[in-house]
């Protein structure tokens, strides 16, 4: 894990956060000092060691600062990837991801985190000057650098990667399901039906069709995950 964090200018020096008490702007540097290479922190831990209080950890809640992630406090710093950037080399991927998956209702990060490194502001160098720029990378994921959430089998017999990533825009375009689930759903009606597998080109439509229904469900479980599932999702090539 990177030993080295920053706060950016556009986040602290803002009215929204000037505006704070000064007990819940100085949790929030300690939130960020004590968080893993993806912006978790168990924020209960921070405040027993510093004599903040909950009070100050629902006024940056409320502010959009951060998202408290569980009833144990495990919380998010929403503008992480503002504030720091973290060489592809040094990044460890958070124990909580999963948590992090369910993030996106009322609560949508912005700009999108990529968590073999960040590409949004501050332009900033960490230790000794870096002189090539792709010493932090904004492009996909490296397989053998950040696993994959979970592998839907294809009908060609290789599997489909499904990345933090992509889990958290499905998140966030479909809050009222629960997406790991519906993934491991997803899993095991492939796993049952190969005859119905999807393309390679036709599995992110299989995706998204399921979890619209599951969203005009209202986040119902799925019959595919304990029964016999729709047909419908066995159209999608």
């Amino acid at each position: 894990m990177a030993e080295r964090r920053m706060f950016a200018k556009s986040v602290i020096g803002s009215a929204r956060f000037l505006r704070m008490p000064s007990s819940s702007r100085l949790l929030y540097y300690d939130l960020g000092m004590q968080a893993d290479d993806d912006g978790v922190v168990e924020a209960f831990s921070v405040m027993r060691t510093t004599g903040a209080t909950e009070d100050d950890l629902r006024v940056l809640s409320s502010k959009g600062f951060v998202s408290v992630l569980n009833e144990d406090l495990v919380t998010y710093i929403s503008d992480w990837s503002r504030n720091n950037l973290i060489k592809k080399d040094r990044y460890r991927p958070s124990i909580y991801r999963e948590l992090l998956v369910k993030v996106g209702t009322g609560t949508r990060m912005e700009p999108k985190w990529n968590p073999a490194g960040t590409q949004v502001e501050p332009q900033v160098r960490l230790g000794k000057d870096i002189e090539n720029a792709d010493a932090f990378s904004c492009a996909e994921p490296e397989p053998d650098s950040t696993p994959p959430m979970i592998l839907l089998p294809l009908n060609d017999g290789s599997e489909y990667p499904v990345t933090v990533e992509q889990c958290h825009e499905w998140a966030g375009l479909y809050p009222a399901v629960d997406v790991m689930q519906q993934l491991r759903g997803m899993r095991g009606w492939l796993d049952a039906n190969p005859q119905k597998r999807k393309t390679r080109r036709g599995i992110k439509k299989f995706i998204n069709s399921w979890l619209s229904r599951e969203q005009d469900r209202g986040g119902i479980p799925s019959r595919g995950q304990g029964g016999k599932e729709t047909d419908n999702y066995a159209d999608v090539v």
